[in-house]
């Protein structure tokens, strides 16, 4: 993600999306991936961005000794899926936001069958810090959402910037 080459180089559209942006910790690794997508669109070719907005609120918390619940699922075995998470720390001088995701599998009958906590540290990004870096990179800012429903950005929810490559 940091930096590839693909023989094609004219693309129209490119997209990172469902946050992966934030699985990038430094700048440097966030320029690398940028001017890498750059060098791959061709004149007028579209970028587009999805990061969450940093909740204040919630980094400002203490450790969290509970999960929260975030979504429940069947599975086609009719298996249940709870789908947990929790705030472990965060790192102010870094923008790391540390969580721990908890998944557990119960069968028909509500017995638990089995559970695996995973680890999810992101690097959040600002809305400023991340128009930024894509007008470093010589990408030209065309619009800023909070969701998919193209809500101009209000600094809740998502930031979705739509970008784009200089004739």
């Amino acid at each position: 993600m940091t930096n590839f080459s693909l023989d094609e180089k004219s693309f129209a559209l490119a997209f990172i999306a469902a946050r992966s942006f934030m699985h990038l910790y430094s700048q440097k690794d966030q320029l690398s991936c940028l001017n890498s997508v750059i060098e791959h669109l061709r004149p007028g070719g579209l970028f587009i961005i999805d990061v969450y907005s940093p909740n204040l609120e919630i980094l400002s918390q203490s450790h969290s000794t509970k999960f929260r619940l975030r979504k429940s699922y069947v599975l086609p075995n009719g298996h249940r899926v709870r789908h947990k998470t929790r705030f472990v720390e965060n790192d102010f001088l870094n923008q790391i936001s540390k969580w721990e995701i908890l998944f557990e599998e119960f069968d028909m009958n509500g017995n638990l069958l089995g559970s695996k906590k995973v680890p999810m540290d992101t690097r959040y990004i600002f809305r400023f810090e991340l128009q930024l870096l894509l007008e470093k990179v010589g990408f030209e800012i065309i619009s800023i959402f909070s969701d998919y429903q193209k809500r101009i950005y209000d600094g809740k929810g998502e930031i979705i910037v739509v970008s784009r490559k200089p004739e």
